[in-house]
This record gives C-alpha cells, sequence and structure tokens, in this order.
C-alpha cells in the first residue's frame, strides 16, 4: 500500500467555546426581568405603608380610636377588642401651621364591625377642635363618639391624658429675643 491509500483520520474538530450568555440565559433572563419588578413593587409597598403610617400616627386617628374603643355603646354592639382595620381613608392636611382630617377606618370586634367617621381642624397651637367622630355600625345604629357639646371645644376634652398648653406673655419672649 502506497501513502496515497493510507487513510489517518482527522483531528475531531474542537469544540467551540460557548459565551456567557448561551451558558447562563436559563436563569439570567428570569432574574433581569424581575428585578426591576421586585424593586418597583418595593418602592410602592413603602410609599403606600409611609403614606397609612402617617395616618395611623395622627391625632384624630388616635383620638377617634381611643374614643371607639372607650365607649360603652360601642363595646356592646361590637365585644372586646375592637381592632382597626389596616385601611385608613380620606385625607390629612397641613399647611402653614392649621392642619385638617378627614378620615374614616372600619373597625371590627367579635360581635361584629364598624366604620369610624372623624373630621376635625387644628390650629397652629396644635389643639384640635373635632366637628365630627362617629361610628357607623354595619347593620346596626350610628353612635356619636363626641361628648355633647363637644364639636366646637378643642380636643384636649378627649384626651386620656390632658394636653398642656405653655403661655408666654409675648413681653418676656420679646426681650429673651433681643441682644
Amino acid at each position: 500500500m502506497s501513502s496515497a491509500d493510507s487513510f489517518e483520520p482527522a483531528a475531531p474538530p474542537r469544540p467551540q467555546k460557548r459565551g456567557w450568555w448561551s451558558r447562563n440565559w436559563m436563569w439570567a433572563t428570569p432574574v433581569g426581568c424581575l428585578t426591576p419588578l421586585v424593586l418597583c413593587g418595593g418602592c410602592v409597598f413603602a410609599v403606600i405603608g409611609g403614606v397609612f403610617g402617617a395616618l395611623k400616627a395622627s391625632d384624630p386617628y388616635q383620638k377617634s380610636l381611643a374614643a371607639v374603643r372607650a365607649d360603652a355603646e360601642v363595646q356592646e354592639a361590637l365585644g372586646a377588642p375592637i381592632e382597626p382595620g389596616w385601611l385608613v381613608q380620606g385625607n390629612l392636611n397641613v399647611t402653614n401651621g392649621a392642619s385638617s382630617a378627614d378620615l374614616n377606618y372600619p373597625v371590627s370586634g367579635p360581635n361584629g364591625s364598624g366604620t369610624v367617621y372623624v373630621v376635625g381642624e387644628a390650629e397652629g397651637d396644635g389643639l384640635w377642635v373635632y366637628r365630627e367622630m362617629r361610628i357607623r355600625i354595619d347593620g346596626g345604629p350610628e353612635i356619636d363618639l363626641l361628648p355633647p357639646g363637644a364639636a366646637d371645644a378643642p380636643a384636649e376634652n378627649l384626651s386620656e391624658e390632658p394636653m398642656q398648653a405653655i403661655e408666654e406673655p409675648a413681653d418676656e419672649i420679646e426681650e429673651a429675643e433681643a441682644p
């Protein structure tokens, strides 16, 4: 046999080196798509949580919830303990030292549920005057939570601990500020 008749097998072709994308596309695609969605969802959740937290920390919300829990007629209708729902609706405005609130939120107890409505205003001194504070029991009566004549009185009479107003004569303040 001649050398032309001999057959030597060719070396097997080298496998091409695959790129990063071809090796990792199965996990990179979902992660790349879900990461922005999770971040956006987290931001939305943080904003909503902050708004509800601010409403629930407000004086009108706290005072009305305390009034609901302290009212014997409400306790009889809903049972005890009375717990607020997570959704607070309405608005709370603070403009140049004057505040106003118009809120409503659900409450429930072992025997039923209802919706609390509170409307009030405060001037720069921080004392709230409530025009309306009531609860509408689902399938039952509407109960006014303000004491008689309290619609035009400062809210300190609704507080568990009365607020102490510190008043200094204007002359003393001016003297202290002057060099």
